[in-house]
């Protein structure tokens, strides 16, 4: 009798710490998320790290290590720490591959959470490798042209389209494609999207005559499913634009610009500067049709929308300035192209003078103060021909001055501090 009763109280007491075991882990990874949510990271590792030991307490084949190694790996994805969150990664993927063989589709998940991080690291054969096992496991379990395929599909595009692998991404573009036909029908929505990626990256190619094809059936599919200005289309509608263009379809490449401008106005409203893009490209097919002064206008009201987003002086403005200018010209208004074309000129030259000032600035940290002399001439000789209330101009001639006195050049400092003195003070009102 009290050997019995010895024995029930050793299965109460292990019982109780089964259960306080389990209080613990479940605790501690509490803890640990709620850490990580408010980014104290430090404390959310040590309580995932103290979980994972307490699950390992239960058993190596226990579900919560598992977790709890991903805890930890997803801590340190969340702060960039991409090669720290290789180690549990791996762990997990190895435990799975013990449990369950290297053939289930149960370890994909691991597989590709793996090929995740690595691609993060740049690893390229390493996520082709990964990315590769996960195909084939499924391919076995599913067949060549099952729908259970297309997530692996869509990670071999992205690590393709990272590594510029182009053949690869176009067969596999292609082979998600075909899966989507026969799954989904010829004429489904996804069918659709699939159509408009392998159409874009035919463009990105600048394979202009496969491109077309793929995004008219694109856009016919998607228009019926969406309707004829739904906002969605206006991707596939400008890579169509730009093949149209390029293969100098002006007439339908004007057309669909058109319609892009519609979609554009309604959605966005005409001050956007995404009309000012689709204004831009609809004024340069006219321009190339001969159509000076209708590609003049749409010009001039593509510039006020750029100077009304970005304000006069941004470096996007010469282009623009560019463009106007040469439908000016060629219908013979000199005097307003060369206006614009100086414009132009101005905010180049800006640009060049502030590059010329940081790469001076670069030069005087390391104490190459010649060189950095010297740009800062060439800066300031293009900042005194362009207009004077320049930000750039009193700060590039105090950097300018602080050189000159490192090389006992005190005469010139002076002569530049005094300028600065007279470009900074508040002006007196006329008497």
């Amino acid at each position: 009798m009290l050997s019995v009763t010895t024995t029930w109280l050793i299965l109460v007491v292990s019982a109780v710490s089964g259960f306080a075991q389990t209080n613990s882990w479940e605790a501690l990874r509490s803890e640990g998320k709620r850490a990580q949510k408010e980014a104290r990271y430090a404390d959310a590792e040590t309580h995932f790290r103290a979980a994972r030991a307490e699950a390992l307490r239960l058993g190596a084949s226990d579900s919560r290590v598992l977790t709890s190694l991903n805890d930890l790996a997803e801590l340190f994805q969340a702060q960039g720490r991409y090669a720290e969150a290789e180690e549990p990664l791996v762990r997990v993927l190895t435990l799975k591959q013990e449990a369950l063989g290297f053939a289930s589709p149960e370890i994909v998940t691991a597989l590709d959470a793996l090929a995740s991080n690595q691609l993060a690291l740049k690893k390229q054969y390493e996520v082709q490798a990964l990315l590769r096992q996960s195909l084939n496991i499924l391919e076995k379990a599913h067949g060549s042209e099952a729908v259970e395929l297309l997530p692996a599909l869509g990670n071999v595009a992205r690590w393709a389209q990272i590594f510029q692998q182009w053949q690869t991404l176009e067969t596999t573009l292609l082979r998600t494609l075909a899966i989507r036909e026969k799954t989904q029908g010829e004429d489904s929505a996804d069918v659709g999207w699939e159509l408009q990626n392998l159409g874009k990256f035919y463009v990105s190619q600048k394979r202009w005559m496969v491109a077309e094809p793929r995004l008219e059936r694109a856009l016919q599919i998607l228009e019926t499913r969406l309707g004829w200005n739904h906002a969605s289309l206006l991707s596939v509608l400008d890579n169509l634009a730009a093949v149209r263009t390029q293969l100098k379809r002006l007439e339908q490449a004007e057309q669909t610009l058109r319609r892009i401008l519609q979609i554009r106005e309604s959605q966005l409203g005409e001050s956007h500067p995404d009309v000012a893009s689709t204004l831009d490209n609809l004024a340069s097919v006219l321009f190339q049709q001969g159509r000076y002064a209708n590609a003049e206008v749409l010009f001039v009201r593509s510039l006020d929308i750029w100077l009304g987003a970005l304000g006069p002086g941004h470096g996007l403005l010469a282009n623009a300035y560019d463009n106007l200018a040469a439908a000016q010209a060629v219908q013979g208004k000199h005097t307003a192209a060369e206006l614009n074309y100086r414009k132009s000129l101005e905010i180049r030259d800006y640009a060049i003078a502030y590059n010329l000032h940081n790469v001076a600035q670069a030069l005087d940290k390391q104490g190459k103060l010649a060189e950095t002399d010297q740009l800062y001439q060439s800066s300031r000789s293009i900042l005194d021909r362009l207009p004077q209330d320049s930000p750039l101009l009193p700060l590039m001639l105090t950097h300018h001055a602080a050189v000159l006195r490192k090389l006992k050049k005190h005469a010139a400092a002076a002569k530049l501090e005094l300028r600065i003195r007279q470009a900074t003070e508040p002006k007196k009102p006329s008497e």
